[in-house]
């Protein structure tokens, strides 16, 4: 599926190497990881994220059509403190008709959803690396698309906890021939965010935040030791839909504007973001117009130049490092946050039988 612009650490085997009818396959994807977020301004509290995921499961493709998946996540953050934290994997995927797939039970999350970064916080593939759920995906040279929902909390009569889903619509629409070196792209993502729950007796307001974006992609490609160039622009949009924002930001908007570059092996993006009142359920905290630490601290309008800047490097099949710097210079505070992560992504595939 063709992507948002996405400068994070990428992925050592994002797909299924053994994939024939009857293959019974092992697949081990897990990250090793050191973030350090270098934070000082009023928006986000510096904090250093060190640990590593690793998801085992094993892979059987019935037929061409159907494919089941079992297994485990093992997420584990670096200190005596922290607790190892186990999830089951089981998924049921199908394909329905011809490039229409549906997946049940641990579905295709965090940087597969093609998300931007304000919306959809790049960092939750380390720390809630899980999504449990169903999930609706759509691929052909004319459109791309999917469409999910993340249960994250599950309630019974009488408990005092809220039930908890996310969902969202990723739609990408290429306006040029995939042959040409131009790509032109049109994106619309929708994510709504719910806490509620008729049959549950808890104490909090409930909620249902809405975030929207659309804009354009263009890229162009090249054959020498840049690859492509491209430029994006793209216009947010946020709702609280009950109206019950405790600081009375019920809705607000952004535009977000830059150019990435790519080469064999890294990545570099300079962009420019203005917000009025923007909020975002699961985006990074570094876009809002709320200081995430500091009660009632509201940035009404807000203007930020980021860059990143990641390299990368393919060690070996199924085996990636990757090195990535972040800066974001708040304008009207005139204060510079930056981070800097490294991680070894370790994939190792291979078919068991045939049966």
């Amino acid at each position: 599926m063709i992507g948002q612009p996405l400068v994070w650490h990428p992925l050592a085997s994002p797909h299924y190497k053994y994939n024939s009818s009857g293959d019974l396959s092992f697949k081990m994807e897990s990250s090793f990881f050191f973030i350090n977020n270098e934070f000082f301004g009023d928006i986000v509290e510096g904090y250093t994220l060190p640990g590593i995921v690793a998801e085992p499961a094993v892979i059987y493709h019935v037929g061409d059509n159907f494919r089941f998946r079992a297994g485990a996540s093992f997420q584990q953050l670096y200190g005596d403190n922290e607790k190892l934290k186990v999830k089951p994997i089981l998924s049921a995927a199908i394909g329905l008709f011809q490039n229409f797939q549906l997946t049940m039970g641990a579905i295709e999350g965090n940087l597969h959803h093609s998300l931007p970064d304000a919306l959809f916080h790049y960092e939750r593939s380390l720390t809630q690396p899980v999504e449990n759920g169903f999930q609706l995906m759509y691929n052909s040279s004319q459109l791309q698309g999917r469409a999910w929902m993340n249960w994250e909390q599950f309630i019974r009569k009488g408990d005092t906890i809220p039930e908890i889903f996310t969902s969202g619509v990723v739609l990408r629409k290429p306006l040029l021939s995939p042959d040409s070196k131009w790509s032109l792209d049109i994106p619309f993502n929708a994510l709504v965010m719910h806490r509620g729950g008729q049959i549950s007796d808890f104490d909090e307001e409930g909620t249902s935040l809405l975030n929207l974006s659309t804009g354009v992609d263009l890229k162009r490609r090249y054959d020498g030791y840049v690859k492509s160039v491209g430029l994006y622009g793209h216009y947010f949009l946020y709702k609280d839909l009950k109206d019950a924002n405790p600081l009375g930001l019920n809705k607000g908007n952004a535009l977000y504007t830059g150019m990435i570059m790519e080469s064999e092996q890294s990545k570099l993006m300079l962009g420019y973001w203005r917000a009025d009142n923007f909020l975002s359920s699961r985006g990074n905290p570094i876009y809002h117009s709320v200081s995430d630490y500091l009660p009632g601290r509201v940035f009404g309008e807000r203007e930020m130049i980021n860059g990143s800047l990641l390299w990368y490097k393919d060690v070996h099949e199924g085996v990636v490092f990757s090195f990535l710097f972040e800066g974001f210079y708040d304008i009207a505070g005139g204060n510079l946050d930056y981070s800097y992560s490294f991680r070894i992504a370790f994939s190792p595939e291979f078919l068991i039988t045939r049966l």
